[in-house]
Order: C-alpha cells, then structure tokens, then sequence
C-alpha cells in the first residue's frame, strides 16, 4: 500500500483475472469481443469500414456472418447502429469495460477496500494481508485555524482521523474555510487542486485572508522572484494541468482536490499519482456522484466520503435557504436532432425564450437580484436584450464577472446572464432569484447552478429558481423532467408546473 498506487502481489493469474473484473467501470456498451471480431472481419471483405444502418441490415444479410453473430451469442436486432460504428472506429477487441487493476496487479490506493473484498468474496482468498509501505504519518506545526461551525469543525476531524477520504456537502457549505482549517491543522506542504484559473485565484486569497502562505501555480516561464514566492508558499493552488507539471509535486505532503467529482477525468488522476509523496489527501464536493457512473474511478483516487451533510441538514443550519421552484411550461414542436435539437428547441426558441425573460422581468421588478444562465454566449447575448437592467458576462474576462456580480450585490444591476462562468466555487450570496435557461439533464451541472441562488445572507428568506418544463422536443421533454425529479428529490424545495401566463400569480405578493 503506497500514498497513491498499491500493488497485488502474491497472487495467481486467475485470483488476479477475477480481482481485474469486479473492480471495473463500464464506460461503453459494446457488442461481445467474439461479435466484434465477426464485424471486423465482415467489414474488411467488404473492403470499407462504415458503420450505418444500411451496413448493419447488409451485416445481418450475409447467412455467414448472421450465423457467426448467433454462435457468438448476439441475436438479430442486438446492435444498434452507433454499437456498429464505435466497433469499427476501435483499432482493437474492447469489451467496454475499463479495469481499475491493471494486468500486473497495480491500482489506485483508494480501492484498498474493494480490491479486498473482490479478494475475499469474489477469488476466495481467506485472507488479505496489507503491508503499509508509507512509513511514519507526517505531522507539521499545527496553525490557527479559523472559526467554525460545528458541523465544519466534525467534518475536519473526522478527514483527520481517516487520513484520506471526501468531504461531501452541498454547495454553499464552505468547503472552503474546511480546507484551510485541514490543512491549518497539520502545517505540511500541501497542493491545492481547481478546476479553473478563477477559482485558483479566489481560493489562494482564501487561505491568505486566514494568515496562510499561499501562491498560484501556473504554467510557462517565471521570474527568480515568482519562483522564490511559490517555493517559500505553504500552499500551491492549480489547476490539473498545471499541478501534473510542477517540479515540487512529490513533495507535496498534503493533496486537495476541490470539485471533487472531476476526479475520474485523466487529468485529475495523473496528478493523483505524480502528488507520491501526499500521505494526506482531501477531496471536496457538492455532488459526490459522476453523471457518467465513474463513481468507483473517483474512489481510486482518495477513497470514499469520510463526512457527508444533506441539503436538508443546511437549510436547518440557516446556511441555505429553501426554494420554490417554478417549471414554465414550453409548448411549440420543433424537430432534428443533437446540436440541432437544442439551437431549435432552446436557444432560438422564441415562446421559451419569452417566457423565461417575463420570468426575469418580473423578478427583478420585485427587487429580486437575478442570475441568469444558459449554456451558449450567443444565447445568453439574445436574453439580456430582453432583460431590463440586466449584464451580460462571458468567459474570456473573470474580472468583468466578478465587477457585474459586485454591481448586482450593490443593486447597480438587478440581473446578471451567463454562461458556466458563474460555475463552480463561485459564490453569490446577494443572488436570490435564479432563471435556468440552460436546459440539460447533467445532475452534477444542474446542482451546480442552482445552488448559486440558496446561499443564506441577511434579509434573504427563500430563493425563487425559474426553469423550463419543456414540451416541445422528446429530448428536452425528458430532460427537463430529469430536472424536475432532481428538484423535488431534495426535500426542501417546492416545485410546481403551470403555464408561463401563471407566474406572476404564483409568484405572489
């Protein structure tokens, strides 16, 4: 067992060959590796490799290859046609699967407990002996740390006890002030990994503000004094793809990593293992699940939750508001399909796009300080042309985020529309009223948004969240009620659906 990767040993090729099957995540759907072979060979008489539907019936129509598919245990009609195509896109045979064990026995050091049991119930072996080859537990010279409250103070302890682990809390919990005061706990170097430049920005003046030596990583050439400033910093802050390329990481003896649920990603998991000298290591979220079912790529990286709070839990802290949530119902068919579906259906859809505005428009002439977010900058251009005292922010520029959400706070603009810009670690207490025209039915993406509306902050009693319950394409149809599932599974919201000409009675007041 080692900080990051641990090691099978002692092991047959068959006890190791069945540990590799149940420690996998399926990451594609594919027909069998004996039908894959039958279709390749199919195809290379054929002399073309084009996946189709009119190449899936000429499949099924040579007698051969029928018959070889069926002794290869795959019926009629059991590939579809995107099946076919990712078949003839591979080089080689892939079953789907990918093995969180490699082929000599290697895995990340978080699947300590799921290698054991796939070991004891799956291979039979009596009994797992673990040799812990991390030496002496590094401690430091511990730090002030900053006020907490007791469900924070309970969360450090207990990451603490466990030495490795996430901490999972809803959005708006202060995660944050969690890790300065873990990492104000031990006093060791420590690497502090985000997803983007912003946050890193915003997290390095977090610890400072708490009396810690912090600096931000970044790539290409630095001056002597930059170089002097980073190696003299108690904490590094980077993105992943700067972390993976800094020369101190293995030295690094403590390993955040904010937003955690990135951490299946490639990028996320290199730095993982390039951090070898991380004994500690904390992962941080809000949404402690993968849209993709990658959970268990994630756990590799730091192992499973050690402390973990409801949305429920917050809002009766006082550190979240409830919500109530109104789904405007979009009538109006339109057809295609992809890309062609959501710039027909979403972004230039005139009823939706005028509902969800009026929907705006009535917030803020109510006093409400309005976030508005979509998922394109050209859509979110077209709807604060619409909006009275709105601004329009993008990507390319954090500091004109940060001034638009300074000039909503001080009521100098009453709504603010963005892309994901006004994403992840960015906090808007003044925002109590959020319009969701992005659509979409990612959990993770869609917690992420519209948690920016709940956080508590003097004078705010409930957030009000506007989304589109859309009716117009099959697609969007089932993702907005994807959507409206995610809403009520928190318990403290309400949701009601109604006619965009009902909002302003339901609003109230």
């Amino acid at each position: 067992m080692g900080n990051a990767v641990s090691r099978l040993s002692n092991v047959d090729r068959g006890t190791l060959k069945t540990v590799r099957h149940f420690v996998s995540v399926r990451v594609q759907r594919l027909p069998p590796v004996a039908a894959q072979r039958v279709i390749k060979e199919f195809y290379k008489r054929r002399g073309d490799r084009f996946g189709s539907a009119s190449g899936l019936a000429a499949l099924w129509a040579d007698t051969t290859t029928a018959d070889a598919l069926l002794a290869s245990g795959v019926e009629y009609g059991g590939i579809t046609v995107e099946e076919l195509a990712a078949v003839l896109r591979q080089r080689g045979l892939w079953d789907g699967w990918e093995r969180l064990v490699t082929a000599d026995g290697t895995f990340p050091t978080g699947l300590l407990a799921h290698v054991q049991r796939a070991l004891t119930i799956r291979a039979g072996v009596p009994r797992a002996i673990v040799s812990d080859e991390r030496g002496r537990v590094p401690r430091g010279t511990p730090q002030p740390l900053p006020t907490l409250f007791d469900y924070q103070r309970h969360a450090v302890d207990a990451w603490l006890h466990a030495g490795r682990g996430v901490i999972a809390l809803p959005p708006r919990a202060g995660k944050t002030r969690i890790a300065v005061a873990a990492v104000a706990s031990l006093g060791l170097p420590t690497l502090y990994v985000v997803p983007g430049v912003g946050l890193a920005k915003q997290t390095v003046a977090v610890f400072r503000n708490h009396g810690l030596t912090a600096a931000q990583a970044t790539g290409g050439r630095q001056s002597a004094k930059r170089q002097r400033e980073i190696a003299r910093a108690q904490v590094w802050v980077a993105t992943p793809q700067t972390a993976v390329k800094l020369p101190g990481i293995g030295g690094r003896q403590v390993l955040v990593l904010d937003e955690f649920h990135h951490a299946a990603a490639q990028t996320w998991q290199a730095v993982s293992q390039a951090a070898s000298g991380a004994h500690w290591r904390l992962g941080l979220t809000g949404t402690h699940y993968r849209a993709d079912g990658r959970d268990l790529a994630m756990t590799g990286v730091l192992a499973r939750a050690v402390y973990e709070r409801t949305v429920a839990d917050m809002v009766g802290l006082g550190r979240l508001v409830p919500a109530r949530i109104a789904m405007l119902r979009i009538t109006g068919r339109v057809s295609g399909k992809g890309h062609e579906t959501y710039a027909a259906g979403i972004v230039d859809h005139e009823a939706r796009n005028a509902a969800l505005t009026m929907a705006a428009n009535t917030l803020t002439r109510r006093g409400r300080r309005v976030l508005v977010l979509t998922k394109h900058v050209r859509h979110a251009e077209a709807l604060a042309a619409r909006i009275s005292g709105s601004r329009q922010v993008d990507g390319r520029d954090n500091a004109a985020v940060d001034t638009a959400l300074a000039d909503l706070a001080a009521r100098r603009c009453m709504a603010v529309v963005g892309t994901s810009v006004i994403g992840e670690g960015r906090d808007v207490p003044a925002c109590d009223a959020l319009v969701y025209a992005a659509g979409g039915k990612s959990r993770v993406k869609v917690k992420q948004d519209y948690f920016r509306a709940l956080t508590a902050s003097a004078g705010k009693k409930e957030a009000i969240i506007v989304d589109a319950a859309d009716c117009q394409h099959d697609t969007l149809t089932h993702q907005s009620a994807r959507r409206l599932r995610l809403y009520r599974s928190e318990g403290v919201f309400t949701v009601d659906v109604m006619d965009p000409q009902s909002f302003n009675a339901w609003l109230g007041g």
